[in-house]
């Protein structure tokens, strides 16, 4: 299984052609419409993180499901979106999303995949001689941390093994737009009681 993963890695790798790198520096054309006539607050992610953990944010929950986020929700300081958090799950596998926001748009993101290695559970246990047991699939967890702001910086790491600083245009680009969209399905929730 970890042999198909580096083939896959570098495989992408080789397909990410120079011109069709991204420029991700410039994230003016992301900017986030606020319900606030005030200055768009310019919090960082460790304050976002600090407000989060500390309770200090109001959660608005999408009522549906996310088209491309799942379970979607945001959440704002002083009428503000300034973090979503998004599950999408299935069965045995999910992705998450968390995307932190500032004045000019998405700051930072953290995409986590976990999907279940059956090539690696098929060979242990195969199907013609066992009964399929869930319990004793092993998963994969691969995390993607983007930095947008100030320069992008971009790492996939898998089992705290960092398999890649090699900024990935074409999943930033898929994430960004996710993202959009799911900032115009929260712009149609009502706000919850506050805190």
């Amino acid at each position: 299984m970890r042999i198909s993963i580096l083939i896959l890695t570098l495989m992408l790798l080789l397909s990410c052609k120079e011109e069709n790198k991204r420029d991700f520096e410039n994230t003016e054309n992301l900017i986030v419409e606020t319900e606030s006539k005030a200055e768009y607050l310019n919090l960082n992610n460790d304050e976002i993180d600090s407000l989060l953990q500390n309770g200090m944010l109001t959660e608005k929950m999408y009522p549906n499901m996310s088209a491309c986020g799942g379970s979607l929700s945001g959440y704002y300081y002083e009428n503000q979106l300034v973090f979503i958090d998004a599950t999408y799950s299935g069965e045995l596998s999910y992705t998450r999303k968390k995307m932190y926001l500032n004045k000019s748009g998405f700051s930072k993101i953290i995409y986590l995949e976990h999907f279940p290695e059956m090539e690696k559970y098929k060979k242990q246990y195969p199907l013609d001689k066992y009964d399929f047991d869930p319990a004793k699939v092993t998963f994969a967890d691969t995390i993607y941390e983007i930095k947008i702001e100030p320069n992008v910086e971009f790492k996939k790491s898998y089992l705290d093994i960092v398999l890649s600083t090699e900024t990935d245009s074409t999943l930033i680009s898929k994430l960004l737009d996710c993202g959009k969209k799911m900032i115009a399905e929260l712009n149609t929730v009502e706000e919850k009681a506050s805190r």
